[in-house]
């Protein structure tokens, strides 16, 4: 293997493991790195490994289409909306007419600027990240990149929330209120702290009102049932 000095950066010469002799240049690089991809480049065809093409990579929306066709079975069915929302509203617009192979650590550093300036909240645009960092990640390992370009991408400090529960005595005065026909829903809001859509899913088999329990076993998700964030039984004064 051969490291050859170019006017725009370093060409690399080998043979790979069926004898056949390839070269490439990488632009903009120094010789230490160009080295350094030298040695990677040996120590995969000593292993056997297909060599690296990244101009053949996929762009990245047929490869995030793909990722989300693998892996829905193991997802929720909010979780799945979720991530082709973020895909939609997002990544696509911004990154997903290029190779995966082309998403680089500024590019993305770019992307959450962007999103940023576009006055998306700290939490999305963390989301936003996650989704980007599970779908490079997976072509890193099918070996459409080199490296991982979100490595060093730390997520953004999310503000805190405030929280100021009511008290007990703020709590008869809403119930008290309320029109007769939403009382029971917000008492068993308040008492339960169950979510909008774990009391949407309620059935009355869920509600043992002798025990004064009520058992969160479902919550409604786009009109379906489905499996709640937290199954348990929650208590309420009766």
């Amino acid at each position: 293997m051969a490291v050859k000095r170019t006017r725009t950066g370093y060409q690399l010469w080998w043979y790979d493991s069926d004898g056949r002799f390839r070269k490439r240049t990488f632009r903009g690089i120094g010789r230490d790195e160009a080295v350094r991809i030298e040695r990677e480049i040996l120590a995969a065809r000593d292993r056997g490994e297909r060599p690296l093409d990244e101009r053949h990579a996929p762009s990245f929306a047929a490869f995030a289409a793909a990722w989300l066709d693998e892996c829905r079975s193991g997802w929720k069915a909010s979780t799945l909306a979720q991530y082709q929302q973020i895909l939609k509203s997002q990544l696509l617009p911004v990154v997903g007419a290029l190779r995966v192979s082309a998403i680089t650590e500024s590019r993305i550093r770019q992307l959450i600027t962007g999103l940023r300036d576009t006055g998306l909240s700290a939490r999305r645009t963390n989301l936003t990240l996650l989704v980007l960092k599970m779908i490079l990640r997976t072509a890193l390992r099918r070996r459409y990149l080199r490296d991982d370009p979100t490595e060093t991408i730390r997520s953004l400090r999310e503000p805190r929330t405030e929280v100021d529960p009511l008290d007990p005595d703020e709590v008869t005065a809403l119930l008290a209120a309320c029109p007769t026909w939403w009382r029971p829903y917000f008492t068993v809001a308040v008492w339960t702290g169950a979510r909008p859509n774990e009391l949407a899913a309620l059935r009355w088999g869920d509600v043992d009102g002798g025990r004064g329990i009520v058992r969160i076993r479902a919550a409604a998700i786009a009109g379906r049932r489905a499996p709640p964030k937290r199954p348990a039984a929650c208590g309420i004064s009766t």
